[in-house]
This record gives structure tokens, C-alpha cells and sequence, in this order.
């Protein structure tokens, strides 16, 4: 199936806007916070509204612009056969564990108690820029950025370029 036009012309994040930040925001009493100017700049270019989910391999939560993720995934998932094994449950783990958030006009976000649970917050989150997506962290499990992690960063420009 063809992407739809607005799918298809996505403008991609401005990845410069998310190199090299972190910003830790407070919860407030209904458990929202406020997505930093910079980035609700680079977010709302597409849509008012973002997919979190959690990470596949870390504890926090992947905050995606909604029509890059929504990209991302009709890019993959059509052009798998429809008699490929466990693709219905794939797509109904990816929509069970994901959630559209919108975003009010105070810039301010709300994710559901179950995601947050899962990413360890509970009175403030750590903003982590992933390049194309922001991370959601609870600040005690983010590891420490401390000096430049040449081995680190030679690792995960290896596995980019094979």
C-alpha cells in the first residue's frame, strides 16, 4: 500500500536541534511536563501530536515526531507479505505498548501511568536527544555523560555503516 501524502512528506526532524542536549522537566500534580522550546520546534514541523513507546532495549521511553514513526513503520510493515508469521501480533504489541500523545498549546505532555512506571519516573523525566527522537528517562537510570566515549561512539558508528 502507498504511503499517504501526508506520510510521504514528512519533513524530517531538524537533527541539529537535537544533538548534544539533555533537559530534566518536573511533573506536575497531573503528571504532565513541559517539552523544552527547542525541541517542541523541531516536533510540531509535522504534527501536534508525538507516539511514545518504550525502548527496545533500554528503560526509558522513545518520544517520536507522529508522522516519522507513523513513516518509519508503514515503511516496514508493508512490505511484509500478509502470511508473514506473527505479523498481527507484532502490530498489536507495537499499538498495545505505544500511545499518541498530543501536545497542548502550554507545550505540556501527559504519558500514561504504565509507560511512566516502566521508565522508573515519578517526579521528573530526563530529555535525552537520540537524533532523531528524544529519550524519556527517569533521571537516577540515565547513565552518566562524563567526558567524550570514543569507544562508544566508534561502536555505534560501526553498526550504522554495516
Amino acid at each position: 500500500m502507498p504511503l499517504r501524502d501526508e506520510q510521504r512528506e514528512a519533513p524530517a526532524p531538524r537533527i541539529s536541534a537535537l544533538i548534544g542536549h539533555r533537559r530534566i522537566c518536573t511533573l506536575d500534580d497531573k503528571k504532565r511536563f513541559v517539552l523544552p522550546t527547542e525541541w517542541y520546534n523541531v516536533f510540531i514541523q509535522s504534527s501536534e501530536e508525538l507516539y511514545v513507546l518504550p525502548d527496545k532495549e533500554e528503560e526509558c521511553l522513545g518520544l517520536w515526531p507522529r508522522l516519522e514513526l507513523e513513516k518509519r513503520l508503514v515503511e516496514t510493515l508493508y512490505q511484509k507479505p500478509l502470511s508473514t508469521p506473527g505479523l498481527s501480533r507484532l502490530q498489536r504489541v507495537i499499538a498495545d505498548e505505544s500511545e499518541i500523545l498530543p501536545i497542548d498549546k502550554q507545550r505540556r505532555i501527559r504519558i500514561c501511568d504504565d509507560l511512566l512506571r516502566f521508565a522508573g519516573v515519578e517526579k521528573k523525566v530526563m530529555l535525552a536527544s537520540a537524533v532523531t527522537h528524544l529519550q524519556v528517562w527517569s533521571p537516577e537510570r540515565l547513565p552518566e555523560k562524563g567526558g567524550v566515549d570514543q569507544k562508544g561512539l566508534r561502536a555505534a558508528i560501526r553498526k550504522l555503516t554495516v
